[in-house]
């Protein structure tokens, strides 16, 4: 986890880092990513002013891989559920495989339906 408090008294940056795949977690990979954004979320719930909180997946890295379409929608629901205002992913390149798939199950809809509004 970064720090807060990057500018003085600002607390307006929270980097939450780690990759959570199988290759490093094991089966447990997803309950690991639970307890981080836990964390994180944790701690901004005691931050004085609005901080946007993000998701950014990495589809294929040096660190591990999502190794089935599916795999998209178990990160973004853990998301969603700690309160994060958005996703990214990377790249858009190694997406392309799983897009049919996650297009036609919906994932982008079900995570952006309900979302906290950005701060």
């Amino acid at each position: 986890m970064g720090r807060l408090g990057a500018r003085g008294d600002r607390d307006d940056m929270l980097n939450l880092t780690g990759y959570c795949y199988r290759e490093r977690y094991g089966d447990d990979y997803l309950k690991v990513l639970d307890n981080n954004f836990r964390d994180v979320a944790a701690v901004l719930a005691e931050v004085k002013k609005p901080v946007e909180f993000t998701i950014c997946v990495g589809i294929s890295t040096s660190h591990g891989k999502i190794r089935e379409a599916r795999e998209v929608e178990d990160y973004l629901n853990i998301a969603k559920r700690r309160g994060v205002n958005g996703a990214a992913f990377f790249t858009w390149e190694t997406l392309q495989p799983y897009l049919p798939e996650v297009k036609k199950a919906g994932y982008f809809e079900k995570f952006t339906s309900g979302l906290p509004p950005r701060p």
